[in-house]
């Protein structure tokens, strides 16, 4: 075998005797009557992981007696209006580029890509409300790396030297629209050029590299990264020291590896740390997860150091959360089911994800229009009935009000649906602003602990990084707010 002989888990799955009802389907239940009056099925024997609540503190105010300055619906940023052209606003109220503004996009934190309205390819640069400018909008294309843990902590940052004297010799394109990319379009210009990497965690370039090769490619492991280009691999550390380097085509795995090889049947599994973890000599698919966890020969589970985890014989595996899996019997891929790290049925249901450490959601509306999920936490039941349509920040609903302008929506330490708002808006994972009732001013609040953090008396509220912008009247309140976990309270 290509993998490790001692197993971690090695458990047969044998449909006829394991996919049966379990506990986990049928828990115990009691009633929460906390904030509100929806009773959402609970497991007694739950002990829920202790998770975050947020905490905001203001830090200062900006005043605005002309009214022109506005939140940029999409991205969240402070902009004021200046005829026709739109300037980026810092915490001292002030415009932090001279340059009008054509986009704001959050990346990592208080940092943001910034393009101007220049046509290209000298328009594109990195902020930081904290910091100001780290990179002077003269860039041509800011391209964050691929992470698997959601913010990436490095980005390609590419420059135009000059025009190409061909297609082929270009760098960076742009369009007659201003739009600039790797890849050459139909009537774009051509420009040769360079990339280097910035550390967007230590607000700087990685000391000498630079990437030549057209269209490289970057992978964020967070304290490594890799960058392949012209038919070439290589790892290195933030300070720019090369870890490993081979020639041969490489590409993401997941958290924390890589694969390398150019033959399509073998393929050696590194880690973000350089070392060759094994070679897998047949078929192996990615399970979609928050772990580092891939099926061999349709009926194994390894992880990334070939170690096997679940033998599932005659089963499809489609992804992995909270050492749950969803799966189907080979030849019937309409009918879903959870099971445990044992094979163990946890209920019939699919998509099947991890949405905090220690919690993973299940869509398990079998029957019907519309979707029902549920909440799991280490294999049991926490509570169902739950609406996750626009909720990827977690503003989950009550199921039996999808459409109800007024809408109780989940509160973790509740474990019930029982903060009611109109008109909520995710700002980030568990935090919203919204209104307690039609007419209401706007306040924030947080989804973990039902709380209300930034006080309900705005009219308009938008964030970028942990800054919170809030409107009333003619001032704008700057809040700092912080996600802190259970540790940290």
């Amino acid at each position: 075998m290509p993998w490790n002989m001692p197993s971690r888990i090695a458990c047969a799955v044998v449909l006829a005797s394991t996919l049966v009802a379990c506990s986990g389907c049928a828990p115990t239940t009691r009633q929460s009557t906390a904030r509100g009056d929806f009773t959402p099925t609970i497991s007694e024997d739950v002990t829920a992981p202790a998770l975050y609540q947020y905490e905001a503190s203001k830090e200062t105010t900006i005043k605005d007696e002309s009214r022109d300055l506005s939140i940029y619906a999409s991205n969240g940023y402070l902009k004021r209006r200046d005829g026709d052209s739109d300037y980026l606003v810092g915490l001292d109220g002030n415009n932090m580029l001279s340059e009008p503004i054509r986009n704001v996009e959050s990346i990592r934190g208080d940092t943001a890509i910034v393009m101007t309205e220049d046509p290209g390819p000298h328009n594109a640069g990195i902020v930081n409300l904290d910091k100001g400018v780290l990179v002077k909008p003269e860039a041509a294309l800011i391209k964050p790396a691929r992470s698997y843990d959601g913010e990436p902590r490095f980005a390609q940052v590419a420059y135009a030297t000059g025009e190409a004297k061909d297609v082929e010799s270009g760098f960076v394109y742009v369009s007659d629209s201003g739009l600039t990319t790797y890849y050459d379009g139909d009537g774009y210009a051509a420009y040769e050029g360079y990339a280097r990497v910035f550390d967007l965690e230590a607000g700087d370039f990685v000391d000498g590299l630079k990437l030549e090769q057209s269209d490289p490619k970057l992978y964020d492991f967070g304290d490594t990264f890799l960058v392949c280009q012209g038919g070439r691999a290589e790892l290195y550390d933030p300070s720019g020291k090369r870890l490993w380097a081979e020639e041969g085509s490489a590409s993401a795995g997941a958290h924390s590896f890589f694969f390398f090889g150019d033959d399509k049947d073998t393929k050696r599994i590194i880690g973000a740390d350089g070392k060759t973890r094994f070679t897998a000599d047949d078929f192996l698919i990615a399970i979609s997860g928050p772990d580092d966890l891939y099926s061999y020969h349709d009926d194994t589970v390894i992880d990334m150091n070939g170690n096997v985890v679940l033998e599932c014989p005659n089963i499809w595996i489609w992804g992995e959360a909270e050492g749950m899996y969803e799966m189907n019997e080979m030849g019937n891929n309409y009918k879903r089911q959870i099971i445990d790290g044992t094979g163990k049925r946890v209920c019939e249901g699919s998509e099947l994800e991890r949405v905090l450490p220690g919690y993973a959601r299940i869509n398990t509306q079998t029957q019907g229009s519309g979707n029902r999920y549920s909440l799991y936490s280490g294999g049991e039941l926490v509570a169902s009935n739950l609406d996750w349509s626009g909720a990827s920040r977690l503003a989950i609903k009550d199921g039996d009000q999808r459409y109800a302008s007024l809408a109780k929506y989940y509160v973790f330490a509740d474990h019930a649906c029982t903060l009611g708002l109109t008109g909520c808006t995710a700002l980030d994972i568990g935090l919203v602003y919204g209104r307690t009732e039609n007419g209401a001013p706007l306040g924030v609040y947080d989804l973990f602990t039902g709380e209300e953090i930034i006080p309900a008396q705005y009219d308009k509220i938008g964030r970028l990084g942990s800054y919170v912008f809030a409107r009333a009247d003619d001032t704008w309140d700057v809040y700092r707010v912080q996600r802190l976990d259970a540790s940290q309270t």
